[in-house]
């Protein structure tokens, strides 16, 4: 028997064991959670996406409070977090919207149709906008645990990942046409993400045109989808900058090598080097700044226009034979790429290190990686590699509409994809698809190939700076012009490929089923607070302090810091230093948001708070 004393401590014990866990912040699930008191719809460009996590986790959520949800191929992401105390008293909010923490609230992120899908479906039909497929983790069927696998990521500040599951939650599965259902539901987005200005994407009749993609939930393109917007349409929504991302070329792992081996033979490229630790290094293979091969604007032109079918077609022109003695310069014999590719130079009198042959691949095609329609990775690669479409007569970028699986031209629907792709021309293994599950490459047919994408997607602990890659990751990125895609580059005016952001803020009014923040919150207050939240959002997006200490944290490459950036556009405050800690790009931007500004050179101006002009000299 229970003594009134023994009653009355267990007691006690559950009364404080409640109050610590009231006062604790857990991370969100629907099946224990419910539903939210806010939800926002999101959708575009995947460039930014790990950017966007790291402001949601660190940011906009009260630590350790959020649970991320996704699909098998990152089309659909949803968090479900805690909201922290920085939301509290944001500009435009009224009462009961002016206290934002502890509030539960879910980001949905829709990734599929790129940064296209960010513009079109919110200024469409007038500004009204089009429904699109959102993942709702609060459907009735998803919203319980055996719907979901816990893979267990913690990264970015996650508590923790879900995937869709299809076993009861045995394993990861796919989301498909014939579960959509179940944890999809069309929503208009309440905000669009563009890795580029939306003007730049609203030309109708150019590749940069947004493309309409099939919705898993009905099995056709998008309803309502308009071909003919236009730059005038944007001053339906709210735009809103976000500091600028860098973007890079990637290459397969044996074409780095071979462009490696090239380089050390003309002379372009030292065959060995001192690292940070003051040891010479071999450069082949290597991944360090100093390793890196660079290719031209002029030839990565030629080869992003289509106009290099095959490798047979690149000469070289070595400066030593393959007994390692220097060649003089009237005496040089051009030879195939391939030819120098598979042929074996020996260490010698002039070159200091051995060159070993690299295994041929059999089809010796130009694998070249363009991008869907409306996606801003393409969009500012053709702008800057090809002044297209913004200088007349320019080259269109390589045309992959009428593309086989196994053709040399693919067209891949994400950042994502295109790392798989070049991994499986890699390979061969045709396990590469795009987003709607078409295969980009088929078994055995392997290529040398390079491919636009942005350029944080192998950090140093993807690729390690000798050159070891984690599975998936059989791809590396390479300089353009000499440059390397940093930070350091961009800010110094060597690095040409990037481009400024945009958030496209149109939150939509109550017609979209939603709970609000208490009974007695109104629909005009309701929608004030999201507006607020996405303010807030994109403003630290390029904000000095929030990219410095959370977004690129966890970009670092082995040849530099990349990622995103702020500009004294989108962070008037920050001082303009030199990169190394980091790159606050210092210009002036026109306000008017209609005018394609990707194919505008920024120049360096006299700072607010300095009377000289920092310039890097490489």
């Amino acid at each position: 028997m229970i003594s009134n004393t023994q009653f009355n401590l267990k007691t006690l014990a559950v009364a404080v064991s409640l109050l610590a866990g009231s006062q604790a912040a857990y991370a969100l699930t629907p099946w224990t959670n419910g539903a939210p008191d806010l939800v926002i719809y999101t959708s575009g460009g995947a460039a930014q996406d790990a950017a966007l996590e790291r402001v949601i986790t660190l940011n906009l959520a009260a630590t350790g409070t959020v649970h991320k949800f996704q699909d098998d191929a990152n089309r659909f992401t949803g968090y479900y977090f805690t909201g922290s105390a920085n939301l509290n008293g944001l500009p435009g909010t009224t009462s009961p919207y002016t206290s934002l923490a502890t509030k539960k609230i879910y980001i949905a992120k829709r990734s599929l149709g790129a940064a296209g899908y960010g513009v079109v479906p919110l200024v469409a039909d007038g500004g009204v906008g089009i429904d699109l497929d959102n993942l709702n983790i609060f459907k009735p069927a998803a919203a319980v645990l055996t719907k979901w696998f816990d893979i267990t990521s913690t990264s970015n500040g996650l508590a923790g990942t879900f995937q869709v599951s299809t076993n009861g939650g045995s394993a990861k599965g796919l989301l498909t046409g014939a579960n959509a259902a179940t944890y999809l539901d069309s929503k208009k987005s309440d905000a669009g993400f563009t890795g580029v200005d939306a003007a730049t994407l609203l030309q109708p009749f150019t590749t940069n045109y947004p493309e309409a993609v099939t919705e898993l939930t009905t099995g056709v393109t998008t309803a309502g989808w308009n071909d003919a917007l236009t730059a005038g349409s944007i001053s339906s929504v709210t735009v809103i900058p976000t500091g600028g991302l860098v973007y890079g070329i990637g290459v397969t792992k044996d074409l780095y090598q071979v462009l490696q081996k090239a380089q050390i033979l003309t002379g372009s490229l030292s065959g060995q080097y001192k690292d940070a630790t003051n040891a010479t290094q071999t450069t082949l293979a290597r991944y360090e700044e100093p390793a890196l091969p660079s290719l031209s604007r002029n030839f990565l032109a030629a080869i992003f226009s289509g106009n290099v079918a095959t490798w047979n077609d690149i000469k070289v022109l070595p400066a030593y034979t393959t007994a390692g003695v220097f060649i003089a310069p009237a005496s040089r014999v051009a030879v195939s790429l391939r030819t120098l590719a598979s042929t074996a130079y020996t260490a010698g009198v002039d070159l200091p290190v051995a060159l070993p042959a690299i295994t041929l691949p059999v089809n010796a095609a130009v694998g070249v990686g363009v991008r869907n329609k409306g996606a801003a990775i393409g969009a500012v690669g053709y702008a800057k590699l090809l002044n297209y479409p913004n200088v007349l007569g320019s080259y269109p970028p390589a045309d992959a509409s009428f593309s086989a699986p196994g053709d040399a031209v693919q067209q891949p629907g994400g950042a994502g994809d295109t790392g798989k792709l070049l991994a499986d021309w890699q390979a061969g293994t045709a396990t590469a698809k795009d987003a709607n599950g078409n295969a980009l490459n088929t078994a055995g047919n392997v290529i040398w190939g390079l491919a636009l994408n942005s350029a944080d997607k192998l950090n140093a602990t993807a690729v390690t700076a000798a050159g070891v890659n984690t599975a998936g990751n059989d791809w590396r990125y390479i300089k353009i012009d000499g440059a390397a895609p940093t930070l350091e580059n961009v800010f110094s005016g060597n690095y040409p490929y990037w481009a400024e952001g945009e958030v496209l803020s149109a939150v939509k009014d109550s017609t979209q089923t939603e709970a609000l923040l208490t009974t007695s919150g109104n629909a005009v207050n309701h929608k004030a607070a999201k507006v607020a939240i996405l303010a807030k959002f994109a403003k630290d997006l390029g904000n000095d302090v929030t990219v410095a200490n959370t977004v690129n944290t966890g970009l670092v490459a082995a040849w530099g810091s990349t990622g995103i950036f702020p500009t004294t556009v989108t962070d008037p405050t920050a001082v303009n230093t030199i990169p190394g800690k980091l790159s606050v790009f210092e210009h002036d931007q026109s306000a008017d948001v209609t005018i394609p500004r990707v194919g505008v050179v920024p120049v360096p101006r006299v700072s607010s708070g300095s009377s000289t002009v920092i310039l890097q000299l490489k």
